[in-house]
């Protein structure tokens, strides 16, 4: 999808919402990132000044690390106490959005349940690689760096300037963290441009922004980062990869909490020569997998055939049922598979 197709399927969605009040529930995918968390605030933020009623709805906990950011508080997790009222409110909408995701494994099958059940319309905005599978109003675009992008320059094509400064600080907060503090693959020059216009027009106290995201760490999470990088980190005897295992016991150990996995498996990106890095992460539902990679290398495409997920290009994730150790004994067989990622 063009940029040019992007406005005008988000055009379509507005449309639908229109000007008169509408109730309306913004979903975010599993685990969610600083991206998520972001184009769902400024999401929501938004609509309620244009006079409608939104709730931002998380499958499961999120890092403390975004729960300075506007509005956050008033986030309704699914797994939590809160259920009913997550049942409730999607019951009352006129319309879903799913922001930051397309698939229907991207969140819990219960709240997918629902939210068929409910019949409403869905709108997605996306900019994952994988082809939408959910969606009435889909405004979908792979080759931005973030779908906080994709929200900016939604609200950037109207005719008035409707962002105010907590909602440019939730999508800088998201570009900054999709990007990797803007060090990514598919970093463009749009994506400074837009930084730089939220940061002209408005006040975003960028010390803040980078002292809550990745200044703000609890002792007993260094701790857990250091056993990590001294016990966990291993690579793949004569190839470029390198992975990280984290077991249930690891989490129990250190008292792990939501969000404090996040950014692991770029430590083992970063060992020099490595393409390819994973992140193996045991939980009750199985061993969840981060895969990151540079140059080439499409770990999109590894995850999409081996683990069922997908991504981008070279960040990724999937799923295995296997056990701990059968998923990365799997993995290395499925490595030793690409010739391409041997060790000169």
């Amino acid at each position: 999808m063009s940029v040019f197709d992007y406005f005008e399927k988000a055009k379509e969605l507005l449309d639908f919402i229109g000007k008169n009040q509408k109730n309306i529930s913004i979903v975010i995918h599993k685990n969610p990132d600083g991206d998520a968390l972001g184009a769902a605030l400024a999401m929501s933020l938004w609509l309620q000044k244009n006079g409608h009623s939104t709730k931002v709805i998380a499958p499961n906990y999120f890092s403390e690390n975004f729960a300075w950011l506007p509005s956050a508080i008033d986030i309704v997790v699914y797994e939590s106490l809160f259920k009913n009222t997550v049942v409730e409110y999607i019951q009352r909408s006129d319309i879903v959005l799913c922001i930051d995701f397309s698939q229907k494994s991207r969140i819990d099958q219960s709240l997918n349940e629902v939210i068929e059940k409910h019949q409403c319309k869905v709108g997605v905005i996306d900019h994952h690689l994988d082809d939408p599978e959910l969606g009435d109003f889909v405004c979908w675009n792979s080759k931005v760096a973030s779908t906080c992008e994709l929200i900016y320059e939604m609200m950037n094509n109207m005719e008035t300037d409707t962002i105010d400064d907590n909602i440019a600080t939730c999508l800088y907060t998201g570009i900054v963290t999709d990007t990797g503090r803007f060090m990514t693959a598919n970093m463009t020059y749009r994506v400074h441009e837009i930084a730089a216009d939220l940061l002209k027009k408005h006040n975003i106290d960028i010390q803040s922004v980078n002292k809550f995201v990745y200044g703000s760490n609890r002792l007993s999470k260094l701790r857990f980062v250091g056993y990590v990088l001294s016990r966990c980190l291993k690579t793949v005897n004569g190839y470029n990869v390198a992975y990280i295992t984290i077991s249930q016991e690891d989490i129990m150990r250190f008292v792990v909490r939501p969000g404090d996995t996040d950014g692991l498996v770029n430590y083992a990106l970063s060992v020099k020569g490595v393409v390819v890095a994973a992140l193996f992460n045991e939980k009750k539902d199985g061993i969840y997998i981060s895969l990151r990679s540079v140059g080439d290398f499409s770990v999109n495409d590894l995850a999409k055939q081996h683990f069922g997920g997908g991504g981008h290009k070279n960040a990724s994730g999937g799923i295995s049922k296997l056990t701990l150790v059968e998923t990365i004994t799997s993995f290395i067989d499925i490595i030793k598979g690409y010739d391409e990622l041997k060790s000169l």
